[in-house]
């Protein structure tokens, strides 16, 4: 979209954000009830960690090979007919009779709520490149919001229902998502159709090959990724056990502490078209490192413990809207498979950090786990230091639109 084109209408973003934030919800909504779930299926709390570990294998997966698509398919008939198989795995998952069933279920959730990021690409496409970061970031709002409500409400429908009315609840909502969807989708541009479905995936490696930036944006917030799915696994383990001996509903609302850093989404993404998303990035990595030192050195006080979700959650918002600020100004074109590979290697990274955390969890405690989450941080804010290309000050990035339009890997 051009700069003189007009704006999509409030409307618009707004559905999309509820869209998003329902479909994500799917991802997380198991977190509070891992400690049910481990009574329930009689599992050790190491192996009924792997509920979420397998979920976002599932939804890491997806995003390599359906998300892209949405350059080539009809994005709306990609959408919808995703979100018809993402509510049937949820009833598998509501119903699940054993706990290899759950998990078998729980990989094919997150298979289908990649639907969740074949809604932020439309909100690039639609936005005017100067207005970018602000309005990735409303629909990112959803996405966020979904994320850490879902948690709360989680709780909340256990506490009166068990954990498979969450289930039912969720595959309510995912229904809801569909029907508005159908009536209520943008209209976009027709997709052009040039070559065959494998030729997009040959073009994604070329456009890892040929974007620093793209690479830097990927490894670094996945190492924010490890960290927010390491905190998120143990949370429930951590707060169920002495001192705390926390309830599923009380756990579930430590997601309303997290959502106060959604509510910050579309300040973030004014900030990173004024002052670049180096900045933010930088301050979201610095935030997270002495967030999760907090945690640890005062893990009796549950003050602290809540005060640092909030700072936490604030951090991962500002380095996701600062990534996405930069890689959909790459290319305009590519933007689904591009946003596939970033998407593709959050996830990973929110696998490993739940795996890796788990183990820690049984050796160390949640000492283990902060000082896990700690040098993620550290880590992700080194690369900072290490690549300033394509980060700083600008608003917009005249030199990546000039070289891809010379170079654009065609499919």
């Amino acid at each position: 979209m051009s700069d003189s084109a007009p704006s999509p209408s409030a409307l618009t973003f707004l559905w999309l954000a509820i869209w998003t934030g329902i479909c994500v919800s799917g991802l997380y909504v198991a977190q509070p009830l891992l400690h049910l779930l481990g009574l329930d299926f009689q599992v050790s709390d190491n192996h009924v960690s792997l509920v979420s570990t397998f979920t976002q294998m599932g939804y890491g997966i997806a995003l390599f090979l359906l998300v892209p698509l949405g350059d080539f398919f009809d994005k709306k008939k990609l959408i919808l007919l995703k979100l018809v198989l993402l509510a049937g795995t949820i009833l598998c998952c509501a119903f699940a009779k054993s706990f290899s069933l759950l998990l078998i279920s729980s990989l094919a959730l997150g298979i289908f709520a990649s639907t969740t990021q074949d809604f932020i690409p439309v909100a690039a496409d639609l936005a005017p490149p100067n207005k970018r970061g602000q309005y990735i970031g409303y629909v990112v709002t959803g996405l966020t919001t979904g994320i850490l409500l879902c948690r709360t409400l989680s709780g909340w429908i256990a506490q009166g229902f068990g954990w498979r009315g969450v289930f039912i609840a969720l595959f309510a909502a995912t229904f809801f998502t569909l029907v508005t969807c159908y009536f209520f989708f943008p209209k976009l541009e027709a997709v052009a159709r040039r070559g065959s479905v494998f030729s997009i995936y040959r073009s994604m490696i070329a456009l890892w090959q040929e974007h620093q930036a793209l690479r830097v944006a990927v490894i670094r917030h996945a190492l924010m990724g490890m960290a927010f799915s390491a905190f998120w696994t143990n949370l429930s383990f951590f707060l169920s056990k002495a001192p705390y001996f926390w309830s599923a509903s009380r756990i579930g609302m430590m997601g309303l502490a997290g959502a106060l850093g959604a509510l910050s989404t579309s300040f973030v993404g004014r900030i990173a078209d004024k002052r670049g998303p180096l900045f933010g990035i930088q301050f979201a990595t610095l935030l997270a490192f002495f967030s999760f030192l907090a945690m640890f050195v005062f893990k009796g006080q549950a003050m602290v413990i809540i005060l640092g979700t909030v700072l936490f959650d604030l951090a991962v918002q500002t380095s996701l809207v600062s990534h996405q600020s930069i890689i959909y100004g790459i290319d305009e074109t590519a933007r689904g498979r591009i946003n596939g590979l970033f998407i593709s290697g959050l996830f990973v990274g929110f696998s490993l950090g739940s795996f890796i955390s788990a183990n820690l969890w049984a050796l160390a405690g949640w000492f283990g786990v902060m000082s896990f989450c700690c040098a993620c941080a550290a880590a992700a804010f080194s690369l900072t230091l290490t690549q300033r290309k394509y980060g700083g000050c600008r608003s917009r990035y005249p030199s990546i639109d000039q070289e891809n339009s010379a170079r654009s890997p065609s499919i």
